[in-house]
């Protein structure tokens, strides 16, 4: 009971400190189609109302591809953060973005976070579970430790189509990358107790209507 009461008060702590920080991605919405962003397979933008987009006008998708994928990398120096910061083992990294699909379909999509040292060598990843939803928008969200060493962050979102169809119809809107610190006597309760990779969910309104879930 006291371990959980603990990961409640660190979880909303957390959230809190991310609240004030824009998402360090560019075109997260995908509202500049793919501008900004790497991709491969078959990535594709979307504009329709069936489902309308979580936000905006334009959402990802995969057209007439079993598997596509799209990515951007965060240079954290250019972006303000100095190395001794990032090397403090005192940030904490937040990923997610809001998923959907096509009506019965079960085509799925997962997000990943890289880490990348400053010559582009990989020191680690960490990923959301593989998700799917139909016909309505639901949060993903992760938290995980920044590792020291990071200069780089690659945010990737990889859609998988599951059965027969065409178009891969793991639909992802309104991506988000942030990286904050947290006040020391947390970071080290949950760097400590290996609480990394936490699920989490926010409850923001769809500035669109319609239907949208938070799943944890």
């Amino acid at each position: 009971m006291r371990k959980s009461l603990k990961l409640t008060c660190l979880f909303f702590l957390t959230l809190f400190s991310f609240s004030s920080n824009a998402s360090l991605l560019s075109n997260p919405g995908f509202e500049s189609g793919l501008t900004y962003w790497e991709s491969s397979g078959g990535a594709a933008i979307r504009s329709n109302d069936d489902p309308s987009a979580y936000e905006g006008q334009n959402y990802l998708y995969g057209f007439d591809t079993p598997l596509f994928s799209v990515w951007q990398d965060v240079d954290l120096i250019n972006k303000g953060f100095l190395p001794s910061e990032i090397d403090s083992g005192n940030f904490i990294v937040e990923l997610g973005g809001w998923q959907s699909g096509w009506h019965s379909q079960q085509d799925s999509g997962q997000i990943h976070v890289r880490f990348f040292d400053t010559t582009m060598s990989q020191i680690g990843t960490t990923a959301l579970p593989s998700f799917y939803s139909n016909n309505t928008w639901e949060e993903q969200s992760g938290l995980t430790n920044l590792l020291a060493g990071t200069r780089f962050i690659r945010y990737e979102f990889i859609g998988t189509r599951v059965g027969s169809g065409s178009n891969n119809d793991a639909y992802l809107d309104a991506a988000y990358l942030n990286v904050a610190a947290i006040p020391v006597p947390a970071a080290v309760w949950l760097f400590g107790s290996g609480l990394v990779g936490l699920i989490g969910i926010r409850g923001k309104l769809p500035p669109n209507g319609g239907s949208v879930h938070s799943a944890c």
